[in-house]
């Protein structure tokens, strides 16, 4: 029986006694002396179960405090000012075209942005600690356990990229990028695993505007009306409104 479930069981049984003797010695003792004690019980069982793990109790201050600390400081260390993915994604020149939560058919993209530079199916995902990219995958705080969204973006940039088969032959238009809002990633901006775009918000807008021309503003407009097209989205940013 591991700590947890010995402190719980234990606490039922000792709350138990104290009902039993509480039924046994009457109203008077139960206001004085059982209540009293009742409460000071479940409180101490709540404070260990809080500790849990983290040593004793000063040490467990110590580290409430530098929590406290840091979520009162600190915004993303890759979000800029605590922006959105929506609203860094609005910072792209007039140029681009920005659906928010697309859905067509069986596909359900964060974001799909169409540009001069192509199209980005982006996945993004609020994940905390630090990712590495390595030749075997993705890591969070030096461990695997993320790399399945690697295979989300994936899926869901070949469903539009089916859109444009044949003319995506010639370009690669369609570009899957797996974008992380609240992690620190190691590698540098942009970083590739396999055909996928590893980033953080705070470099996307610049990554995604520096790559070369490959559309006219006529294919761009053209791209997002046939994708508009038995579409559902929650929100739109683009040339046309």
């Amino acid at each position: 029986m591991d700590k947890k479930k010995f402190l719980l069981l234990s606490g039922i049984a000792v709350v138990a006694m104290l009902c039993i003797i509480c039924f046994a010695t009457g109203a008077d003792t139960v206001v004085r002396f059982i209540a009293p004690g009742l409460t000071l019980l479940i409180i101490g069982i709540v404070v260990l179960f809080r500790i849990r793990s983290r040593g004793d109790v000063a040490s467990y201050f110590a580290w409430r405090r530098r929590k406290d600390k840091n979520n009162k400081n600190q915004a993303s260390p890759s979000t800029p000012n605590g922006m959105n993915l929506s609203e860094i994604l609005s910072k792209l020149n007039s140029a681009y075209i920005v659906i928010n939560k697309y859905e067509k058919k069986h596909s359900r993209i964060n974001h799909v942005v169409i540009g001069p530079t192509g199209i980005f199916i982006i996945e993004s995902k609020d994940v905390r600690g630090t990712l590495a990219v390595s030749e075997n995958g993705l890591l969070l705080d030096g461990k695997h356990g993320v790399d399945h969204y690697i295979e989300t973006v994936r899926t869901n940039a070949r469903t539009i990229n089916s859109e444009f088969k044949t003319f995506n032959k010639m370009k690669k238009l369609v570009k899957p990028v797996l974008c992380f809002t609240n992690a620190v990633v190691t590698s540098n901006p942009g970083k590739m695993f396999g055909d996928v775009l590893i980033t953080t918000t705070g470099d996307l807008v610049k990554i995604m505007e520096g790559y070369p021309q490959l559309l006219e503003m006529a294919d761009v407009t053209g791209i997002f009306l046939y994708l508009k097209k038995g579409a559902r989205y929650e929100s739109c940013r683009n040339m046309l409104r």
